[in-house]
């Protein structure tokens, strides 16, 4: 099952950028990216908290930092490979590559309007993460013909007029 926020249809313009989304995500699960996160580098990292020999000047907050920085450093290599994966699968299924990026610049605009939100708030630096994918498109899809892959569709919009009407109604409800 797969659940999509209603917000993503106050900021996504079109199908493409919605494809973009959904495959990042997926990808997440069938990459196994949550149980990866929790195995990498296991030992090191508890090592490193319990104020191991792998840091030297050994203080709580050096491992912590330290510990910290490894984590990160591996959650970015996760979402830089949803990402690739996101485009693989949206190329596969037909849609407009060039929406990705753009997918990441709408989200990155919205971003200080929006209460904490799970799709926003696990996504930092969303324009690095455009450049990213605007580099990985120069580099590896020079060649797709654009003129045949899909942006948007009429349904798209019906459905986003929908939940928007649906958030209305149920805004004017709890008022």
């Amino acid at each position: 099952m797969v659940v999509v926020h209603s917000a993503v249809f106050d900021v996504l313009q079109n199908e493409a950028q919605l494809a973009f989304v959904l495959s990042h995500e997926i990808s997440h699960a069938v990459e196994k990216h949550t149980w990866q996160e929790l195995h990498y580098h296991r030992a090191e990292l508890a090592a490193l908290r319990a104020g191991g020999v792998f840091v030297p000047f050994g203080g709580s907050l050096v491992t912590s930092l330290a510990a910290s920085g490894i984590e990160s450093q591996y959650m970015r290599s996760l979402e830089g490979q949803a990402d690739r994966v996101g485009i693989e699968w949206m190329l596969a299924a037909g849609y407009d590559i060039r929406e990705a990026p753009a997918s990441w610049k709408a989200l990155s605009l919205q971003k200080g309007d929006r209460p904490m939100n799970p799709l926003w708030d696990t996504h930092d630096n969303l324009t690095t993460r455009r450049s990213y994918l605007m580099a990985e498109l120069k580099n590896n899809y020079s060649d797709v013909d654009y003129s045949k892959l899909k942006k948007d569709s009429e349904q798209f919009h019906k459905v986003a007029e929908m939940v928007k009407k649906f958030e209305a109604d149920n805004k004017k409800k709890d008022d």
